[in-house]
């Protein structure tokens, strides 16, 4: 049910970009001389791919969907749906070396009002993976993702980072291989938030107010989580008699993911106490 804060528009985003999906695209400059003469090249700055491509693809998702606008010049998000949904586009060649955000703005962001359901729940990204074949671009794939399912867990930061100078500087997506799959059962917007409260309290950069920060966070995080609960319970009620699902068994199953999300959450708050409980019972 994690998808309650979702984009309701997301399958038709994802339809609209699967067309892309196998295309060339072929991107050209044109230079007119003082003497008259033309020359017409193909790029091949892979630098500029990204920023091509929002361009390339805004005018079919607007098409498709009409509440679909244009995000703020040089400036996050990259389009905004029904004045509510933020979508990222990003784009690589071999692996993925992108930029998912500047970590010091990012946990600022995290850290004001709103701001867990905006960049956790409300944003996605639209991920093109493509290659270059004589000055073409070749869309390979394309992939839909939350912010918890492009992050690596398992490396030197409690996040994967990039360090500039001792520094902390940017967020960075996984491998493709991790990324491409579909599998990533221990990815959740529970471990995410867990891990990002770590990487502000370790993270070397000045930053004021650490335990302020992460308290604002762990706190607007389980009011997410309390209004998931609620809103399950309300489609439980509105799909009564449609379901072939036992009533019984989908209460169970919402339940059950429910109370793993609270777990995880109380593990943020209190990892050493809670554990010790686990053990005990």
């Amino acid at each position: 049910m994690d998808h309650i804060f979702q984009d309701p528009d997301t399958h038709l985003v994802k339809n609209v970009c699967e067309r892309f999906v196998g295309s060339k695209i072929s991107l050209n400059y044109q230079i007119e001389f003082k003497d008259g003469r033309t020359h017409l090249h193909p790029f091949n700055n892979c630098n500029i791919v990204g920023d091509c491509l929002e361009d390339i693809l805004y005018p079919y998702l607007k098409e498709r969907i009409s509440t679909f606008e244009k995000g703020p010049k040089q400036a996050s998000p990259d389009f905004i749906n029904r004045n509510e949904y933020e979508w990222e586009l990003k784009a690589f060649k071999a692996s993925p070396s992108f930029d998912l955000s500047n970590f010091l703005s990012y946990i600022h962001q995290l850290s004001t009002s709103g701001g867990v359901s905006r960049k956790i729940f409300k944003t996605q990204y639209i991920i093109f993976k493509y290659d270059i074949e004589d000055g073409k671009i070749m869309i390979d794939n394309v992939y839909i993702k939350n912010v918890w399912d492009l992050v690596g867990y398992d490396k030197t930061y409690p996040v994967s980072l990039q360090c500039k100078k001792g520094s902390w500087y940017s967020i960075r997506p996984c491998s493709f291989m991790e990324m491409k799959s579909h599998g990533c059962k221990n990815k959740t917007h529970a471990l995410f938030v867990k891990k990002m409260c770590e990487a502000i309290r370790k993270c070397p950069n000045k930053v004021h107010n650490k335990n302020g920060m992460i308290m604002n966070i762990r706190r607007q995080y389980d009011a997410c989580l309390k209004q998931i609960s609620l809103k399950s319970k309300k489609i439980i009620k509105g799909s009564k008699g449609v379901s072939k699902i036992p009533k019984s068994a989908t209460k169970r199953h919402i339940s059950r993911r429910v109370q793993n999300q609270r777990v995880q959450s109380q593990m943020i708050h209190k990892p050493r106490t809670f554990r010790m409980q686990l053990r005990r019972r």
